[in-house]
């Protein structure tokens, strides 16, 4: 064995022998990978642990909690309303309206128009006669017996002539003309004498239910009378007297 060379220490010194250290890298692209790996390692980890993550536990979506379910409140009894008191029907009273009758001439009549206080005649003697609006005299053309042939119903007979007034061909259109005629009592020669408010009448021939009326609402005297439709005017209107 060799013998070693003279050492300086005293017999029995140990010697320690170093380690080499590691030292941290110095190279920037290093640390800059080392912090990036760092942040990825917490961002998991955040992900992971939170309540909402995918981790154990985790439903991946935040549950919303259900509302409370309020109680129904019961309706409130509403205070009973006191009955109206019953008030009993009365009975209408079961008497019939009075109704005017018609008048019903006796004897010679003259017919006087409202309108104009000229009369109804006839122009004339002979069969047909027309009738006419004509000054009121004592001709006896003026004068009429109304003879009842039926409730409400008369034909109407012309003193001078003892011919019947009448609708000319039975017409039953507005416009035809009243003349005298020799009595048969059909339907064109049987009047109506309707009442109105102020005690006149209206002349309403059965055949058609049209009323005499002067010609075009003409006073004059001289007029014919013709039957229009009834419409209660003083053109149609007559005063027995």
């Amino acid at each position: 064995m060799p013998t070693s060379a003279e050492r300086p220490d005293p017999a029995g010194t140990v010697y320690r022998h170093d380690v080499a250290r590691s030292r941290l890298p110095r190279d920037p692209l290093m640390w800059a990978a080392v912090l990036i790996g760092a942040a990825g390692l917490l961002v998991g980890a955040f992900f992971v642990l939170s309540p909402g993550g995918g981790g154990p536990g985790g439903s991946g979506s935040t549950a919303v909690p259900a509302a409370a379910t309020q109680p129904t409140a019961a309706p409130t009894p509403s205070a009973e309303q006191p009955a109206a008191p019953t008030i009993p029907a009365t009975t209408p009273p079961t008497t019939a309206p009075t109704t005017v009758p018609p008048p019903q001439p006796t004897g010679p009549t003259v017919f006087r128009q409202v309108a104009s206080g000229r009369c109804l005649g006839i122009d004339g003697d002979g069969e047909k006669a027309a009738a006419k609006l004509v000054d009121c005299t004592d001709d006896p053309r003026q004068r009429w017996l109304a003879d009842s042939i039926g409730p409400g119903l008369v034909t109407l007979v012309n003193q001078a002539s003892n011919m019947c007034l009448d609708v000319e061909g039975h017409s039953a259109d507005d416009g035809a003309k009243l003349q005298q005629y020799p009595c048969h009592g059909e339907a064109n020669q049987q009047w109506r004498l309707v009442p109105t408010a102020g005690g006149s009448v209206l002349l309403a021939a059965l055949n058609s239910g049209r009323c005499a009326h002067p010609d075009a609402g003409k006073h004059d005297a001289g007029t014919d009378i013709r039957q229009i439709t009834c419409v209660d005017a003083p053109d149609q209107q007559w005063l027995l007297g």
